[in-house]
């Protein structure tokens, strides 16, 4: 199988850089434009976290599809019936097993566990 087909090439977005609350001074003259200044400033983060929050739901939506695409291919390449009852718990093991080490392992436990539900 070729693992790089299941990588994803959306990038990860940047999280927007909270901002701090601002500073006020005794000259209360000062505070109105220092207020004025972070308003504007609240404005721009909410604005830039909202497209923050839509990159990412991009990029795990694309991540799940990825995943899906996967599992249909290793079963297919396998000959398992996606609607076998213990297919499930065969994803759920071979993911289990070899996830954190990327698709390669998880085909490989994939293989040595196929056995049990033939």
């Amino acid at each position: 199988m070729d693992f790089k087909k299941y990588e994803n090439k959306v990038p990860y977005p940047q999280q927007p850089k909270p901002i701090a609350a601002p500073v006020l001074t005794l000259d209360t003259s000062k505070n109105t434009e220092i207020f004025d200044e972070y308003q504007i400033l609240v404005e721009r983060y909410t604005k830039d976290h909202a497209a923050y929050v839509t990159a990412r739901t991009e990029y795990h939506n694309n991540e799940n599809a990825l995943r899906e695409m996967f599992w249909d291919d290793a079963f297919e390449n396998l000959g398992i019936d996606r609607k076998h009852s213990k297919s499930t718990l065969l994803r759920q093991m071979a993911w289990g097993h070899g996830h954190a080490s990327g698709y390669s392992e998880v085909w490989y436990w994939l293989t040595e566990f196929v056995e049990l539900i033939r």
